[in-house]
């Protein structure tokens, strides 16, 4: 825990009507970006509160990047098109949205709702003439 410099709660998520009481967020200052590298890495060996604490709830733990809301919006609409499948994968570093549209494909940035149309179309196109 040396490596965290600070954390706080934000303000409790809004649940919808008649469900439950989502529990707040929480961040998670680090020191340096290497201990985010570690973090981030490690995530999922924690599943839950006893991964941590044995004698406490199962409740999940989720450890994500801290995105900006016009990132998180983008991710969004990133994982949109993997529904669809029109990508393959999404999936964020460093603050970064990527993506693939299969797993021979590079790895394109993205930074706008245009990328993501550019990068569809371009993959639709390239699969239209290899047909």
């Amino acid at each position: 825990m040396s490596e965290v410099e600070r954390a706080w709660r934000l303000r409790s998520n809004q649940a919808k009507p008649g469900a439950a009481k989502l529990p707040a967020n929480i961040i998670v200052k680090l020191r340096n970006e290497a201990a985010q590298e570690e973090w981030i890495k490690n995530r999922r060996k924690i599943r839950s509160n006893l991964d941590i604490y044995p004698d406490s709830s199962t409740s999940p733990i989720y450890i994500n990047e801290d995105l900006t809301k016009y990132n998180r919006e983008l991710l969004w609409q990133a994982k949109q098109k993997v529904k669809e499948n029109l990508l393959k994968f999404v999936w964020v570093n460093k603050g970064r949205i990527l993506c693939k549209t299969d797993e021979q494909s590079r790895t394109h940035v993205v930074n706008c709702s245009a990328d993501i149309n550019n990068i569809v179309t371009k993959n639709s196109n390239q699969n239209k003439n290899n047909s």
